[in-house]
């Protein structure tokens, strides 16, 4: 099977024709940030449900926050896998219908 070549970051970035794509190259990256968000979102959550245990007693346990954190962190997880897994699979199969050129169409 051969592999294509990939144009420059920025010829590639900044082609009006979109015959290239750039999607597939900034996947990792997206998912990546997608995970750090996830994270950031499940300490808040967890962080705003364990508050209420420090000011009077009125919050659920250190315990109870940690489940929440886990389970959020591990469905957010989830969720970012199968969008970033969704748009790997468009761009594959286009690359599989679509013949490659024998040289860079511009």
């Amino acid at each position: 099977m051969r592999t294509r070549q990939h144009p420059p970051f920025f010829k590639t970035l900044f082609d009006l024709s979109f015959t290239r794509f750039l999607t597939p190259r900034i996947i990792p990256l997206a998912y990546v940030l997608g995970l750090i968000a996830v994270l950031a979102y499940a300490l808040a959550i967890a962080t705003a449900i364990g508050a209420g245990t420090s000011s009077g007693g009125q919050g659920i346990s250190w315990l109870a926050s940690l489940i929440v954190f886990l389970f959020v962190f591990v469905l957010g997880a989830i969720f970012v896998r199968i969008q970033i897994e969704l748009t790997a699979v468009a761009f594959r199969i286009y690359e599989r219908v679509v013949p490659p050129t024998e040289g860079p169409v511009d």
